[in-house]
């Protein structure tokens, strides 16, 4: 138990100053990107607590859900300014550099409880994220992998990454068909739900979730495609596609926006998000903080 818990708090523990400067700045480089991944995942986990307002509607239950995905974020944004603060402190030349990184994590996380009108506001984002990483993944497919021929495939990483990322998207599809009708309107059966607004031209909305899951699919089976010919880590290779899964659900609020307000106009309801939806964001922002250390890891080794 003792070495366990010495090899999980080993990244966080200040190492002496290497007095060899190519020792020293390969450090300080491992510090600067270990900083920098951990607020990217904490702010990104802040702007999931920030997403939740409408659960306040379910009372103290949603403030705990607030507060259990902010637990998290604030676990990862304290790694992250712990490495900036050591990044600093061990080269003082390096201080414009934590100091910006730093300011942009406060914004970020300053930014979070506006986050649901922000990715309104922003919404093309979630058209092009796919995008970006469907073309991320060609440009692995394209780019010549004898540079790591010696390295083994990472059949693993990217079967296991694969796999969670789409699972994620059929969560997010289950979210949307069932959970959220079912949270709108607790008294009506499914299929009645459906019937209704069939029945009232309110199914318009139905097409967007199997649009954003469908994109993402496809974006997702190209990067990995990519990553296995690229012959790129297996930490590597799961830390980055359990992190486009994560990214994937940011767009879940906008994605099923149509289907909620089609329930609320035909059923006379209130509006809001499933009750499943917390529960979503919170395995969102716990899958960030892995995919965050499994890509530290994977450039450390």
């Amino acid at each position: 138990m003792t070495t366990l818990a010495a090899r999980a708090i080993a990244p966080f523990r200040p190492l002496p100053t290497p007095t060899d400067p190519g020792r020293l700045g390969a450090m300080q480089d491992a510090r600067q990107r270990s900083g920098i991944v951990w607020l990217v995942a904490g702010v990104a986990s802040a702007h999931l607590a920030g997403l939740q307002w409408p659960a306040l509607a379910y009372g103290m239950v949603g403030w705990v859900w607030i507060a259990l995905i902010g637990l998290v974020a604030v676990a990862m944004l304290t790694a992250g300014f712990a490495q900036l603060a050591l990044l600093a402190r061990a080269e003082p030349r390096r201080i414009p550099t934590a100091t910006t990184a730093g300011a942009l994590a406060v914004v970020g996380v300053l930014l979070a409880p506006a986050a649901g009108f922000l990715w309104i506001a922003f919404g093309m984002v979630h058209v092009l994220l796919p995008v970006a990483v469907g073309a991320l993944g060609v440009a692995l497919l394209a780019l010549d992998p004898s540079m790591r021929a010696g390295m083994p495939r990472p059949a693993a990483g990217t079967l296991i990454g694969t796999v969670s990322a789409a699972l994620l998207l059929g969560l997010g599809v289950l979210d949307a068909f069932v959970l959220l009708p079912m949270s709108l309107a607790p008294d009506v059966p499914l299929p009645a739900i459906l019937a209704q607004l069939r029945a009232a031209g309110e199914d318009g909305g139905m097409w967007t979730p199997l649009a954003w899951a469908g994109m993402w699919l496809i974006a997702i089976a190209l990067l990995g495609m990519g990553l296995l010919r690229n012959r790129r880590s297996q930490r590597g290779a799961l830390g980055t596609l359990l992190a486009a899964g994560v990214v994937a659900l940011f767009a879940l609020p906008i994605v099923e926006f149509s289907i909620g307000m089609g329930v609320a106009d035909t059923l006379a309801t209130q509006g809001g998000m499933s009750t499943a939806f917390p529960a979503i964001s919170l395995l969102a922002a716990l899958l960030a903080a892995l995919a965050a250390g499994l890509l530290i890891g994977a450039r450390q080794r």
